[in-house]
């Protein structure tokens, strides 16, 4: 127990021996170092407490996505129709350090799931090529494509994330303790069928065990200066319904996305890492540079249209967190107290 007429004395002046004041300062700054410790261990249990700070980190995932039409045909990939998505990445590994680390796993202590969603803003087959060549460029969801996803019933799980998405978003990221992500089950309610109109009951289902967590981190497209923002694909057909009826390895195309951080929850700032965009040809940085293949479901037990494999770069900058401030600020108090007192008694 610290008995606070140390302290007292020490600021009206009343004689305490300088080694009873030194032992409680002491077991008042013990005391203070332990609770403000506690805070910071407490706050390191989120799936971005295993990045690598300070160099550039490559996540890889698994993930699943589906097509919701709202122009032209059902199963055609149109402007304006929206691509869901929901992932998990499952490694991430340092690229200088080398060092790597795995989520979700039997001794890992959560899970790192995703959820995105766009829009197609423009594409088609690419003049002059044979067919098995379709570019398109994709938005960020608008008021109107948000309500218009909010008036279907069995797309609750996705509605209720993007209505609090940060403006410009089409990423977030979710740190789940729960640990059961999935892109497989069924049976699909629709088949092929579904795609693009649904029902999409049985996507909703699975969609939940990657929201499931605490949204950490949103990406967005959000223009910014400096910085090459964008998301594309180059993809082997247009019809959705046959990516889904081909069985895997077939290759659906590549898609590349330069995204920015729109919100941050991680204590983390992010340096540029370089991007290219296939459909452009331009290269640039962005905050977040993903990349990677679409593959064929077909004889896959999943109501997805199709699976992905990526890679997301990105280079975290480490930022001192408030508790560890808060234990340096502690301590440039205490050590100024206990010297005070020393001149106070010498005087």
């Amino acid at each position: 127990m610290i008995d606070s007429k140390y302290f007292e004395s020490f600021f009206y002046g009343d004689t305490v021996k300088h080694e009873d004041f030194q032992v409680n300062l002491r077991r008042f700054a013990f005391s203070m170092v332990v609770v403000l410790t506690a805070c910071v261990s407490q706050s390191h249990a989120a799936v971005y407490n295993s990045w690598f700070p300070n160099e550039v980190n490559q996540a890889s995932d698994n993930s699943a996505e589906f097509l919701v039409n709202r122009n032209g045909g059902a199963t055609i990939l149109d402007e304006g129709d929206i691509l869901i998505t929901w992932f998990q990445f499952n490694t991430l590994e340092g690229l200088t350090s080398g060092l790597d680390t795995t989520f979700g796993g039997a001794g890992d202590a959560t899970e790192w799931t995703g959820l995105a969603a766009i829009k197609v803003a423009a594409g088609g087959k690419v003049a002059g090529t044979t067919a098995g060549r379709f570019d398109y460029t994709f938005a960020a969801l608008d008021a109107a494509d948000k309500a218009f996803l909010a008036g279907i019933p069995t797309l609750s799980n996705v509605t209720t994330e993007i209505a609090g998405w940060a403006a410009g978003s089409v990423v977030s990221f979710y740190d789940d303790p729960a640990k059961n992500f999935s892109r497989i089950g069924g049976p699909d309610d629709g088949g092929i069928g579904d795609v693009g109109v649904g029902p999409f009951a049985t996507e909703n289902a699975l969609l939940a065990t990657a929201v499931g967590g605490t949204r950490f981190l949103e990406l967005g497209l959000v223009p910014a200066v400096g910085e090459n923002i964008f998301w594309s694909a180059d993809e082997a057909e247009d019809d959705v319904a046959l990516v889904k009826a081909t069985p895997a390895p077939f290759a659906g195309g590549t898609f590349n996305a330069g995204l920015n951080v729109t919100f941050n929850g991680t204590g983390f700032a992010f340096q540029n890492v370089t991007n290219l965009n296939p459909v452009s040809g331009i290269a640039g940085v962005s905050d977040w540079f993903i990349t990677g293949g679409i593959v064929g479901v077909g004889g896959v037990n999943t109501p997805a249209d199709a699976f992905d494999n990526f890679d997301a770069t990105f280079h975290p900058v480490a930022v001192p967190e408030p508790t560890s401030l808060a234990i340096f600020g502690f301590g440039t108090l205490v050590a100024g107290l206990a010297r005070l007192r020393r001149r106070k008694l010498a005087a």
